[in-house]
Formats: structure tokens, C-alpha cells, sequence
């Protein structure tokens, strides 16, 4: 399958009020989307067989050692393999 986006936007934001204004469709996490789905201004589309992956970054303040918690969650986000 083929998908063209047709629009970039700076913003998840502006993503969801593009959405609610009848300008097109978008992927956004459900979490992400909640507001405006409460508000019913956007319609959730359930997508079977699909699988997103998404590459994330552990960010913390410079020169700063991550917590004992925070090393904790680390260890938890990267299980021995």
C-alpha cells in the first residue's frame, strides 16, 4: 500500500484540529487523541493487522545521572535478550 501525506504539521495539535475541521485523516496515538474524542469532535477508526513501530530516545538534563528509579524503568524498557 501507498500513502501520500498530503499536509505536514508541526504539531500533534495540529495534527487532531485538522482532523476535527473535515481536512483529512491522520494517525495519532489514542492517548494523544482523547480530548478530541471526549469532545466527539473526531471519530476513532480501528485498525486491525497493523503494527507501528516507533524508535524513542531516553532524554535527561545534561551531566546528570539518571535516578535509581529511572534506572530501574530503564532496565524494565530493556530486557536482557
Amino acid at each position: 500500500m501507498n500513502i501520500h501525506a498530503g499536509l505536514q504539521l508541526g504539531s500533534t495539535e495540529a495534527v487532531k484540529q485538522t482532523v476535527a475541521a473535515g481536512l483529512g485523516m491522520a494517525i495519532v496515538s489514542k492517548a494523544a487523541a482523547a480530548d478530541q474524542l471526549t469532545l466527539g469532535r473526531i471519530a476513532l477508526v480501528r485498525l486491525e493487522r497493523v503494527v507501528f513501530k516507533r524508535n524513542l530516545a531516553e532524554l535527561r538534563l545534561k551531566g546528570r545521572k539518571a535516578s535509581a528509579s529511572a534506572t530501574a524503568f530503564l532496565r524494565y524498557l530493556r530486557p536482557s535478550r
